[in-house]
């Protein structure tokens, strides 16, 4: 069996031109020799000219050739020896150009029948202080089944919807990504050759607070204690991060408003945002009020900058920007307590910026406030 090949092939994916290394024997001779050999030698040959042509020098040993290599057995194993040529090739330019393989992701949860459903794609965004939404493609498998496409081709959505599904992403240099929430829709959004494409919108559970409101009286209760009593009732993970010592409200009412926009209306009063950190098996709601309830990321606790267009074997920055506005200049709150008339309740905070136009003043009567003391905390939240 002969497998020598000198030609010029170019990348599928408009990659460089990658030259094929002829695969020789002991004896230097170009003829048939180990398969497993002949096959790792040109597929590392060819990742490394193609990742050199790309990104100049990278280290050795580089991840980039280790997946070339890889791949490259795989495709020879399933499509025959005499492919491994063109499969190693591709391999490399494919994986050389950060195309299909750069990352290893699968999804689970109770969301997709296990096994029947491939990654295809992910797209979204997350911020403090708001729900975030992904979009997760799945396909079916590409194989012919007997009398139709695949028995995931026709999946009742139905099912999908609110179940638990996760988005496990293998990281460059080491350690997983977990991107885990509800769907919250399902639809079917196309066919390609014999595979089916299911688009599932990903959102927390947070989102069911959006789902449902109510008329109620909450006495002698800090904001903490509301946001207990309301979350108890969402059998999902909440973790307070709070270091502030919160003042018994007398009196504080949810009227006619979501679950969701009435505890997010608390939070913004009182200074508290919020964000989710994603397991393989959950998401949890975290609670805070200052900088310090930050972990570093796991996986990788000091990422690095460097310049965009680079493709290393780890996670890294590749843009900063650095933004300034004009902002109020001052902040002053006031009230009246009726049953002290002669209580002055004004409390001023200032911190104007080096800017111009800075010193201006947001005031604002009545300040929902009888202590000078929580107008104090009040005023200085706002600014």
């Amino acid at each position: 069996m002969s497998f020598v090949s000198t030609g010029n092939k170019p990348a599928g994916n408009g990659g460089p031109v990658i030259t094929t290394p002829p695969i020789t024997g002991e004896s230097g001779d170009t003829s048939t020799g180990s398969a497993a050999t002949g096959v790792a030698d040109a597929a590392e040959q060819m990742a490394e000219q193609a990742a050199a042509e790309l990104f100049g020098a990278l280290p050795e040993p580089s991840g980039l050739v280790k997946a070339a290599v890889t791949a490259a057995q795989a495709a020879a194993a399933a499509a025959g020896i005499s492919d491994i040529v063109s499969a190693a090739q591709d391999a490399a330019a494919s994986l050389a150009a950060g195309g299909p393989g750069a990352h290893n992701v699968t999804v689970s949860g109770s969301a997709v029948p296990p096994q029947m459903l491939l990654f295809a794609g992910i797209n979204g965004s997350e911020k403090l202080g708001s729900l975030f939404t992904y979009i997760v493609q799945l396909k079916t498998p590409d194989t012919l089944n007997l009398g139709y496409v695949s028995p995931a081709a026709n999946l009742p959505l139905k099912p999908m919807v609110g179940k638990d599904l996760c988005v496990n992403i293998e990281l460059d240099g080491g350690g997983k990504r977990h991107i885990s929430g509800l769907v919250t829709a399902a639809r079917v959004v196309g066919y390609e050759g014999r595979s089916v494409t299911y688009e599932l919108r990903m959102e927390p559970w947070v989102k069911l607070l959006t789902h449902t409101s109510d008329y109620k009286a909450f006495q002698n209760k800090t904001v903490v204690d509301i946001l207990d009593e309301v979350l108890a009732e969402y059998p999902y993970p909440v973790e307070k991060r709070l270091v502030e010592s919160y003042p018994v409200r007398t009196w504080q009412v949810q009227y006619g408003e979501t679950d969701f926009d009435f505890l997010q209306r608390l939070m913004q009063e009182w200074g508290i945002y919020w964000w989710f950190e994603h397991s393989e098996d959950s998401h949890t709601l975290v609670l805070a009020d200052a900088i310090s309830a930050h972990k570093a990321c796991p996986d990788s606790p000091l990422v690095e900058w460097h310049q965009e267009g680079l493709k290393l074997d780890k996670e890294f920055i590749h843009t900063i920007t650095a933004n300034e506005s004009l902002r109020t200049g001052q902040w002053v709150l006031d009230d009246f307590d009726f049953t002290k008339p002669r209580s002055l309740l004004a409390n001023t905070v200032a911190n104007p910026r080096e800017t111009g136009h800075a010193t201006y003043e947001h005031y604002e009567w009545p300040g929902d406030y009888f202590d000078k003391s929580e107008g104090e905390m009040l005023t200085r939240i706002r600014m």
